[in-house]
């Protein structure tokens, strides 16, 4: 695994560095670990990075995915200069709605992990996941 010292988040400046789960199987290391932000890089190269709900959502349909991080604002762009812009674009909630749709869930997809720090869509992302995995349970 290559450490990512010298690649900086884009929102904070902060050095993003490698780092790995102890709870996942081999088979979790064949398959997909997903990072959905526009903006954020993936904590390790483990991660394949997309930048928007519509690509996350064809990954998730056609690939194996063990693993998924949920950004909730996917809205931003980098243009050709260099500068970036707000789009009109899905975001989380949405792309949660389609996971919910798709039975993209455990445990076909066994770790959903919301690091949006979007103080009202983070938390709405998560309620509804635990509310889909829930009913899914039997729990109503």
């Amino acid at each position: 695994m290559a450490d990512q010292s010298g690649k900086r988040d884009l929102r904070t400046g902060k050095v993003v560095t490698s780092a790995m789960r102890g709870d996942e199987t081999p088979e979790d290391r064949r398959s997909i670990r997903l990072w959905v932000d526009d903006v954020r890089l993936p904590p390790s190269d483990d991660y394949r990075w997309v930048m928007t709900a519509e690509d996350a959502l064809q990954v998730m349909l056609t690939e194996d995915v063990s693993s998924v991080s949920l950004d909730c604002d996917l809205d931003l762009r980098q243009t050709d200069r260099g500068t970036w812009v707000s789009v009109q674009a899905n975001d989380g909630i949405w792309l949660v709605k389609k996971m919910i749709e798709h039975d993209l869930l455990p445990p076909r997809i066994r770790h959903i992990h919301v690091h949006s720090q979007n103080p009202e869509g983070g938390p709405i992302m998560k309620q509804m996941l635990y509310a889909a995995i829930r009913k899914k349970r039997g729990g109503g």
